[in-house]
């Protein structure tokens, strides 16, 4: 059964079995979903005030201070809702967008229509959002919440020393450059996070100090290895905990909901008071566990963690990779020692763990998606035996491929490393395998039977020695230091991209390609060795070509050998199925080019002296002046000729002019009146006389067509 995965590559959105992109706006059936969770997110799960001043003065600064913390989130909601709602709705793979079926009967009438498109409409289910989106929203909203403080305690401040009422702008942050959108204050908040990590590393955790952890810290339990648990209660405790752990837990943004009960904070700390976790929790769910850093929890405090989580009965909604922990049957797991021979019946993610090792799951099975991207891995030891669906290890430190499961899977990701060889990779691979983005000098040990797509672009290679011999979707293998396509696969059922390389022949291209082959930006001097089954288009534009020679008979998309030094067009496909583009290059006539192009034919900046040989049918022409100007076309016959762009329309115009001004000027029409007979007389001449220039030059740069009708023209030749 094919199985379809989306993930986030380099160059584009990547669908690993249709390659369709999925970045776009969405359809949602309700709404009303998100506006709730937006409200949620901003006044952490407590009721939205209902009187609110939305722009205006408030009586005194005293207010503005009694009321901080609802004024601040007031003014987060003004940007939440729009910027966070916008970029929410971008992300149709976010799991929290769930697919409405179509043929569900109780969907509003506008449902259909939106299908009728050829668009999707989605449910907005907030249970079900990533931990990433989720992370990314949370760490905007607190270091919003804290950037809005700052105003409103200086408008306050300003307010009390000139004496006069504050003036609070509700829209302070949607008007701001800095925040005008959820990515910019995303990096901004980044920023902050950092800063705060910065400040932790500078700390003087003396005895005198790590005191202060007791003072609004309520102990709740011992735990393991000498830790403890305590809940904090206090303004002071919730600063100390921000101060100490290097995240936003202080500052403000939790104290409401600390003081009425609606948010509880616990901390993991050990004998000397110093904390080593904080956990968020809302009646029994956990929104939020959290390491130093907003890391995940060093190994050694696992334990205590899990115990913990058990020994409250707490719901780990969400976080439990920081924690370490999975939870499968109603049980959590510690990742660091898990049974032996273990299944993991769904998706196993250890991204973004800070790893320079990963733990020992060599007897481990993963019957979804194994992710440990984004870490600082330089091997695979530790990996899973097995992974059923996607094993993704990029953007690490890979230098070796050592630990890879050998068993079959659908896709394998190791891009974005520091890989010189694909030894120890899997061999079998039904969906994509995918090493871009690294130093690969050889392409020897990568799998060699089964792969859907193989993508190879942005290494060192020279030439493409042990690379599959089929590949069922794209092979792209761009942006390297090709000299040969000797090894390339001889069946590509897709797209084939060897662009930007340093090629100068095909020889050892595939045979056939499915879809689009693209040579580009190249140095090649001839097309011998082309495929000459091409299923979509042909493109060599940017290279040192002279002709055609080599090139497919038939192609069914586009054509583009513009750029080149082109003399002629000998060996171009006699068939194009769209467009054909021969632009810059050193033509000075168009024969052996296409005679059955489907789209627009292009010669610009060429030498043209004669457009002999040019496609009758195309579906538009394009040429510019500069060559219009070398055919010696007088300016009326160059707009006519722009103004009517199909050449069949062309010598239908030029026989309708010509037909058209000869009759009126034998039948009199121009003579209005005795006085304007010579005038008219004149006026008339001229127009013989275009009519007569433009059939010449139709049958100098097209040779003699049927220009049938215009004896009479001839005869006064």
């Amino acid at each position: 059964m094919a199985v379809f995965l989306m993930f986030f590559h380099r160059k584009k959105w990547y669908n690993l079995c249709d390659k369709k992109g999925f970045f776009m706006a969405i359809d949602l059936i309700d709404e009303s979903k998100l506006a709730t969770y937006i409200t949620d997110l901003v006044y952490q799960g407590t009721k939205e005030p209902i009187e609110q001043h939305f722009n205006g003065e408030f009586e005194s600064p005293d207010y503005v201070t009694q009321n901080r913390d609802t004024i601040i989130k007031g003014i987060l909601k003004q940007y939440i809702k729009r910027r966070l709602r916008d970029y929410m709705k971008a992300i149709e793979n976010e799991p929290a967008f769930v697919l409405v079926d179509r043929n569900d009967p109780s969907l509003p009438g506008w449902v259909e229509e939106v299908f009728a498109k050829g668009k999707k409409v989605y449910d907005f289910d907030a249970t079900k959002m990533s931990d990433k989106l989720r992370d990314e929203i949370i760490t905007v909203r607190d270091y919003l919440y804290e950037m809005a403080g700052q105003y409103v305690d200086k408008t306050a401040e300003i307010a009390r020393r000139t004496n006069k009422k504050p003036k609070i702008r509700y829209d302070y942050l949607k008007t701001s450059n800095e925040y005008a959108t959820f990515e910019m204050a995303l990096d901004a908040a980044k920023k902050w996070h950092e800063h705060l990590a910065e400040n932790l590393a500078k700390l003087n955790k003396s005895k005198e100090m790590l005191e202060k952890s007791l003072v609004g810290a309520v102990h709740v339990m011992d735990l393991c290895d000498g830790l403890s648990a305590y809940q904090l209660t206090t303004e002071d405790a919730l600063d100390f905990e921000s101060e100490y752990m290097g995240h936003c837990v202080g500052k403000g943004s939790y104290d409401k909901g600390v003081k009425d009960g609606s948010i509880k904070i616990y901390s993991i700390r050990d004998e000397r008071g110093e904390p080593h976790a904080t956990f968020e929790v809302r009646g029994n769910k956990v929104y939020q566990a959290k390491g130093k850093q907003n890391k995940a929890l060093v190994r050694k405090y696992v334990p205590a963690a899990k115990m913990f989580i058990e020994q409250m009965g707490f719901d780990l909604t969400h976080d439990a990779k920081n924690l370490g922990l999975i939870k499968q049957d109603g049980k959590f797991y510690d990742i660091y020692n898990l049974p032996k021979d273990f299944v993991i019946r769904g998706d196993l993610d250890l991204s973004e763990m800070g790893f320079e090792k990963l733990p020992d799951l060599s007897t481990v099975t993963v019957m979804g998606i194994f992710n440990c991207s984004k870490n600082k891995l330089i091997d695979l030891t530790g990996a899973p035996k097995s992974v059923s669906i996607l094993f993704n290890c990029s953007y690490n430190q890979l230098i070796s491929l050592k630990g890879a499961p050998q068993s079959e899977m659908d896709c394998f990701d190791c891009s974005d490393n520091q890989l010189t060889s694909l030894e120890g990779a899997p061999k079998m691979v039904s969906g994509g395998f995918h090493c871009g983005y690294n130093q690969l000098t050889s392409l020897l040990g990568a799998p060699q039977s089964g792969a859907f797509e193989f993508s190879c672009e942005h290494n060192k290679l020279t030439n493409l020695k042990g690379a599959p011999q089929s590949v069922g979707g794209d092979f792209d293998c761009s942006n390297n230091q090709l000299i040969s396509l000797e090894g390339a696969p001889q069946s590509v059922g897709n797209n084939f991209d060897c662009s930007n390389n340093r090629l100068t022949s095909l020889e050892g291209a595939p045979k056939s390609v499915g879809r689009n082959f693209d040579c580009v930006h190249n140095e090649l001097t001839s097309l011998e060795g082309a495929p000459q089954s091409v299923g979509a288009g042909f493109w060599c534009a940017y290279n040192r070509l002279t002709d055609l020679k080599g090139a497919p008979k038939s192609v069914n998309n586009a054509f583009n050998c513009s750029y080149n030094q082109l003399t002629n067009l000998e060996g171009a496909p006699q068939s194009v199925g769209d467009g054909f583009s021969c632009d810059n290059n050193q033509l000075t006539n168009l024969e052996g080019a296409p005679q059955s192009v489907g789209g627009v034919f292009k010669c610009n900046d060429n030498h043209l002296t004669s457009l002999v040989g040019a496609p009758i049918n195309a579906a538009s022409i394009v040429i510019d002046d500069e060559n219009l100007e070398s055919l010696m076309a007088p300016e009326y016959i160059r707009n006519m000729m722009v103004q009517n762009s199909r050449w069949e329309t062309l010598f239908d115009s030029a026989k309708e002019i010509m037909i058209q001004n000869y009759q009126k000027y034998k039948s009199g029409q121009f003579i209005k009146g005795k006085e304007s007979i010579e005038s008219e007389r004149h006026v008339g001449g001229q127009e013989i006389q275009k009519a007569k220039k433009f059939k010449s030059f139709i049958r100098k740069i097209f040779g003699k067509p049927d220009l049938s009708n215009t004896q009479d023209l001839d005869e006064r030749d």
